[in-house]
């Protein structure tokens, strides 16, 4: 049938950048890129597969197998080709095998470790050997075939064998041994490619040194060389393998343009006369985030093994340069082709057709933002109605991040809600595009109104803006921004992306950045480009790249469109104090806040008045006995487009905004404002204090939840018959009930989660992450060497482990749980506040009824086998069995307080190290413990332990007098 290379993935990105890559003379491009698509989805449609066997490449081996090549070059699309590999096909090694691999970490397990050699018929038979590394593979199907069909069948099957190995990379292994076909596993072993990271090079250098304490090694890719070909007599000395692949599997978590991340390689020194496989210990260990570097790993030090590192990038010149420009390019032609598609969408589309649920001619005001910032909405809201505006008042959320009781909060001040989750369904954006604004434009084409002001929550305005609705500037443009403070980067490839036509909008204002914090638009008059500006915003991750935040987003929409729009011509003012940094320095300026202009008028003598201050940058430490509105500072001549500079913290002012007017050439001129506008300051001390506080929403908040878990326990288990957790043959065919998919956010207060299918009554719960790993298996290892049967679950969140630590812990026979889609940190949070939630969460996700929990550091020492505590009389009375710790508890009136609770427990906080509970009749205490770590910030700051547990528990049970849980064991002896 011919020969070819495949790419396998499912990000266009990445496979257009691998056929960029792989561009050379052997590999002719049949279309643009060298990419033909093949769908093969019926090929795999049978296979009960969930995220993780296909996040683990259950796929693969069928891609290889429907692919139209008799003869295969397979690539990962997260693959360098480093020069063209056309002639492996005619290799000697691949004329005598048909299968070329080459190795990964660690060396493959023995038949004693692991029970597949015994599946495969081959117990006794073990052979030492690195594990395969399945980034790129070559491959004769008609040579192969009983080894691919037996590794797609084990593919098929992922749901047993993956727990087993780390997916498709060892289901190659296996199919050939299994059918004992012959292939060559490359010797030349893999080197780690990355950088050498300190404080002062962030990016790395390779003058840095690895003997400072302060430098760090970060690999970000996994290198693959040649081999010799002669495959019938041995290596000699003289013979050096040359580079071939780069799998570069860390950069698709962080990436930054310009960035060499190839710079160093490591690699270990093999001794004259030994092999590779003999070292056992060998592998990869994983760190978090260095610099410009994310999931950082280096090599794991061995007895008997050197480690070298020395300067990749120098011996392998211009190959950083290509891949930042395959990069560029892939990212560019996804774009491209995305935009394309949307143009073509919505050329049939009509604005009527889109906004049936908008009453023509209704106006109103929009706020867009999250949950944390509904205190300002508020106090803007109030500041609004000052001014004498009537126009309605709609705050657009995102289901799931504001809950019940902050929309009747809001309700009181007169702000109605609309969810918008609807329009932004299939999103991708990470937690920062999120901060920039990426669902601004969906939130205002999902607005009930035709004509709209948007403002942004710590916008406060200090006229009535409803006459803007009314300006000439708006009905003949629909559409009305104003200037903020700096230049716009002018970008002339984003201008070719998104195909604007030369000539247009070349003057003045394709500098001047628009502010964000107010807008006003009409849907009806600006429809296609709201709806091209929400287009850039849903790919927020290739333009953010580009842009600075929606704001820009919203002027390259317009531009696109070919919108007309009005951006107000005067210049911003900084609103803000004198202040000094000491008793010592002289007085300078601090802004506080940034003020914007009213249209000019004739009934205002052609002055414009002030309209609405900026003031996110007092928010952060504002006092409300204290003025932060005094002096302006204006830039002379009222030049736009001068930018501003955060100077920080000045005495008691923090966030001070400067004009950065040296650079730009220019004087700032700082005059009175407080006797110009002497009630400013009054009135937002004023409103500040009508805010309710945060004591009374707490309130609130707990009331809703004890009414929601006022009926019945949704955990009303029924245990299944105990199955064998030591089964290995056949794998079930029966599918099993996944847990629920929908994702319960931890704010939420009335959405309780559902109780998991409960698969044992009794079990053990720890969580874990790659810093305490070695602590998860000696705390298992000393549990079974105890007598523990009962079974285990390991629960993780996020990337804390990796997929080999992953597949590494179910060899221990025990389940792992991620966590991640159960959990929605705030911002906000704080490792601490994460790792609380962690373990509320473990305890609710586990499948068992009665939970023995053990700590997140899992330092815990079981001194005997602790399964009698479930039949322990305390425990069976009370449903959850705690063990003192050594402080007091804390006895505050204003922690009491919070709990609305008169009456004070003393003795000990209760040690969350390791507890039991009973989900069955302890389930409203864990939703009130899940309620109080959603709510961290605020019991933190009253109870200064930062624990749910106590008050959890505390709380379970407001009709009782005395808490209804033991904190006595049952015994004696040591336990743990």
């Amino acid at each position: 049938m011919g020969l070819g290379a495949i790419v396998f993935g499912d990000d266009a990105k990445e496979l257009t950048r691998t056929a960029r890559l792989t561009s050379r003379p052997g590999l002719a491009p049949p279309r643009k890129f060298n990419i033909t698509a093949r769908d093969f989805t019926s090929a795999i449609a049978d296979n009960d597969w969930g995220p993780e066997e296909f996040r683990l490449g259950g796929p693969k081996v069928d891609s290889i197998l429907a692919s139209p090549f008799e003869q295969v070059l397979f690539l990962d699309p997260d693959n360098y080709v480093l020069r063209d590999p056309t002639y492996l096909f005619d290799t000697k090694v691949f004329k005598k095998y048909g299968a070329i691999f080459w190795p990964d970490f660690p060396v493959r397990k023995n038949d004693s470790e692991l029970i597949v050699w015994d599946v495969m018929g081959l117990k006794g038979k073990y052979w030492k050997e690195l594990e395969f590394e399945s980034g790129q593979v070559v491959l004769d199907k008609s040579r192969t075939w009983r080894a691919l069909m037996l590794a797609k069948y084990i593919s098929q099957q992922a749901k047993y064998y993956f727990t087993q190995f780390l997916g498709d990379k060892e289901a190659f292994f296996w199919g050939f041994a299994g059918t004992n076909t012959p292939y060559f596993l490359t010797p030349t072993y893999i080197h780690s490619v990355g950088a050498i990271v300190d404080d002062e090079h962030p990016g790395g250098s390779n003058d840095v040194y690895l003997n400072d304490p302060n430098t760090k090694y970060c690999g970000q890719s996994m290198m693959q060389s040649d081999f010799y070909d002669d495959p019938d007599n041995p290596v000699p000395d003289s013979f050096v393998p040359e580079p071939l692949f780069m799998h570069w599997n860390m950069l698709k978590y962080k990436y930054v343009e310009g960035v060499d991340y190839f710079q160093s390689a490591m690699t270990y020194e093999v001794p004259k006369g030994t092999k590779f496989a003999d070292y056992k210990s060998v592998g990869f260990r994983v760190h978090g985030d260095w610099g410009y570097f994310s999931h950082c790993l280096d090599l794991r030090h061995v007895k008997g093994l050197n480690i070298r590192v020395w300067p990749w990038s120098e011996k392998n010149p211009n190959k950083a340069e290509a891949f930042h420009r395959a990069w560029r390019i892939s990212h560019d032609a996804v774009a491209s082709a995305r935009y394309d598609a949307f143009i073509k969408s919505i050329s049939g589309q009509t604005y009527k057709a889109t906004q049936a649920h908008v009453a023509r001619g209704s106006r109103g005001v929009v706020f867009v933002t999250s949950r944390k910032n509904i205190p300002s909405i508020i106090m803007a809201a109030l500041l609004l109605r000052k001014t004498g505006c009537k126009l309605p008042i709609v705050y657009m959320y995102n289901r799931g991040d504001t809950t019940e009781i902050e929309i009747e909060i809001l309700r009181k001040y007169n702000v109605s809600t609309a969810d918008y989750r609807d329009e932004i369904r299939g999103h991708t954006w990470s937690p920062e595009d999120w901060a920039k604004g990426a669902s601004v434009a969906s939130a205002i084409l999902t607005a009930p109104f035709e004509e709209m002001i948007f403002l942004e929550p710590e916008s406060y305005l200090l006229s009535d803006p409803t006459s803007l609705l009314d300006s000439n500037e708006f009905q003949a443009h629909g559409a009305l921004f104003w200037a903020g403070p700096g230049k716009r980067r002018r970008d002339d490839h984003l201008r070719d992306v998104l195909k604007v036509p030369k000539g247009v909008n070349e003057g003045e204002s394709d500098e001047v950045e628009f502010k964000a914090g107010i807008m006003v638009v009409s849907k009806a008059k600006a429809w296609k480009a709201l709806k091209y500006v929400e287009h850039i915003l849903f790919n927020a991750d290739y333009f953010f790249k580009h842009l600075d935040g929606y704001r820009d987003a919203f002027y390259y929409g317009f531009l696109a469109a070919q919108q007309t729009y009005f951006l107000n011509p005067t210049a911003p003012t900084l609103i803000g104090v004198m202040t000094q940094h000491n008793a010592t320095t002289p007085e300078t300026f601090c802004g506080q806040a940034i003020l914007q202009y009213n249209l000019a008028s004739s009934a205002s003598g052609g002055a414009p008045k002030p309209l609405v201050l900026d003031m996110r940058f007092a928010k952060s430490k504002y006092d409300p006995v204290v003025d932060h509105l005094m002096v302006a500072s204006i830039v002379d001549g009222g030049k736009r487009g001068v930018d501003t500079k955060n100077v920080g913290t000045i005495g008691k002012y923090s966030d001070c905004l400067i004009w950065d007017a040296a650079s730009s050439g220019v004087a700032a001129l700082i005059s009175d404002w407080q006797s110009l506008y002497p009630k400013v300051n009054t009135v937002l001390h004023e409103v500040r204090s009508q805010l309710p506080g945060e004591h009374e929403v707490q309130k609130l908040k707990r009331q809703k939840l004890l009414g929601a878990l006022s009926g019945s326990s949704p955990f009303q288990p029924t245990p299944t018959p105990a199955r064998s957790r030591w089964s290995i043959w056949p794998p079930s065919k029966k599918k099993k009930k996944e847990p629920t998919k929908k994702k319960v956010s931890p704010l939420g207060l009335t959405n309780v989660p559902e109780a998991v299918e409960v698969e044992h009554e009794r079990g053990l719960v720890m969580p874990a992450s790659a810093t305490n790993l070695a602590n998860v298996v000696r705390t298992m290892l000393l549990l079974r060497e105890s007598g523990w049967k009962l079974p285990i679950t390991i629960t993780y969140y996020g990337s804390d482990l990796g997929e080999m630590q992953i597949v590494g812990l179910k060899t221990f026979r025990v389940d792992v749980v991620e966590l991640t889609p159960r959990i929605q940190p705030d911002s906000e949070w704080t490792s601490h506040e994460l790792n609380m939630a962690v373990r509320i969460e473990s305890i609710i996700a586990a499948p068992y009824a009665q939970v023995l929990m053990l700590d997140l550091d899992t330092d815990i020492y079981p001194l005997q086998d602790p399964t009698y505590l479930f039949n322990a009389k305390p425990f069976r009375d009370t449903g959850a069995l705690f063990w003192p710790d050594v402080r007091a508890r804390n006895q505050s009136s204003a922690l009491w307080a919070a709990f609305e609770m008169t009456k004070k427990w003393e003795g000990m906080v209760l040690d969350a190290g390791h507890f039991l509970v009973d989900k069955r009749k302890v389930w409203n205490a864990l939703m009130m413990a899940r309620h109080l770590v959603s709510e961290g910030k605020f019991y933190t700051s009253v109870s200064k332990s930062g624990s749910p547990w106590t008050a959890s528990m505390d709380i379970h049970d407001f009709s009782s007098s005395d808490p209804s849980f033991s904190t006595q064991p049952p015994h004696a002896r040591p336990a743990f």
